[in-house]
């Protein structure tokens, strides 16, 4: 019963307090289980102190030690039009990778069976734009293709309690097909109406996010903070330089796909155009127009002769989508280098 409740609370069929009051009802049977009681517990706290008594529960869970603590990091917010500095958290893609492993069974479903991820690396190179841009990351190869997990982020608007607007930023493996809940794992959640205006929240929560990925992608614990300073924390500093994943060999997680929609992609790396641009590629000068430098549907459609010869990184065409190398950006145009997002300076790109 408790199971059922928590699953539709995470879907958003129920709220918290709905669904504490069904555990409620439930309690006038014989012998509820302690987690049906846990949660009817929650039905004398309304509103946030639901919440809360919720999460109190979920941290005295066994299953909570699946994944690490949060970690907190400083970045630019805004009350009312006024500008201040506050702390956000989240949950580093290294750490719970790290985690995920000791649990083989999960591991694996989220992130592929061996064979899933050798023919994810095979497809890869196939074409000549992956087979460059595995031998420029070196580091990769140091690991076999089962140890070699590819990595896919993603960022969309949703909505909290009261239609408050967020941007939600999670992670995965992409050689998994399923539903968000199943295949997708929280990085962290942007308060809309706490971010300021010209990006500057997103790119210190992005500044963050490409640290741990490039932990991920060494298959080692970090010895300092995005900001290269040694950690306070006893407990990540004890984990300093250790392997994400033990074995004789090391486990790496390499970033290969960046989803959202155009507005999130054009604004996650600092672009300055998204779909309203006539240009259609971030590679080269497609344009939309018939009379431009090439034409989408001469130069670039399903028949077109030329499509191999200007776009080698198309993966083959009965590749599967989950295996097909998503080794791409949005097409757009760069913005000024001072605007350039922490994503795009990721060593592992």
């Amino acid at each position: 019963m408790a199971e059922e409740l928590l699953l539709a609370i995470g879907e958003g069929r129920l709220s918290i307090s709905s669904a504490a009051r069904i555990a409620e009802a439930r309690m006038a049977e014989p012998s509820p289980d302690a987690d049906t009681a846990a949660l009817a517990a929650c039905v004398a706290s309304e509103g946030k102190n639901a919440e809360r008594t919720l999460h109190r529960w979920v941290e005295r869970q066994p299953w909570r030690k699946l994944l690490p603590q949060p970690y907190a990091f400083k970045a630019p917010l805004q009350r009312n039009g006024v500008r201040y500095n506050g702390v956000l958290s989240c949950m580093l893609p290294h750490e719970v990778f790290s985690c995920l492993a000791k649990q083989p069974e999960a591991f694996k479903q989220l992130f592929g069976a061996s064979e899933e991820l050798e023919d994810f690396w095979e497809a890869v190179l196939t074409s000549a734009r992956g087979r460059a841009w595995l031998a420029n990351h070196p580091g990769l190869l140091a690991a076999a293709a089962t140890r070699r997990v590819p990595i896919g982020i993603h960022g969309d608007e949703g909505e909290m309690r009261g239609k408050e607007k967020v941007l939600v930023l999670s992670w995965g493996g992409v050689c998994r097909r399923g539903s968000t809940l199943d295949t997708r794992l929280l990085f962290a959640v942007l308060k809309a109406a706490e971010c300021c205006p010209g990006r500057a929240t997103w790119f210190a929560a992005f500044h963050v996010w490409q640290w741990s990925l490039a932990a991920l992608a060494s298959g080692k614990h970090p010895r300092a903070d995005e900001h290269g300073r040694p950690f306070k924390d006893p407990a990540r500093k004890a984990l300093a330089e250790k392997q994400l994943v033990e074995g004789d060999q090391p486990t790496v997680g390499a970033w290969v796909e960046l989803r959202g929609d155009w507005e999130f992609l054009r604004d996650s790396l600092g672009l300055q155009d998204h779909f309203g641009s006539t240009r259609i590629c971030h590679l080269c000068q497609a344009t939309k127009n018939t009379g431009g430098p090439l034409d989408y549907n001469r130069d670039f459609g399903p028949e077109a002769a030329t499509r191999d010869a200007l776009l080698p990184a198309h993966a083959p065409a009965g590749a599967p989508r989950a295996q097909r190398p998503q080794i791409r950006g949005p097409r757009g145009r760069r913005a000024p280098a001072h605007a350039t997002s922490p994503l795009l300076q990721d060593p592992w790109l």
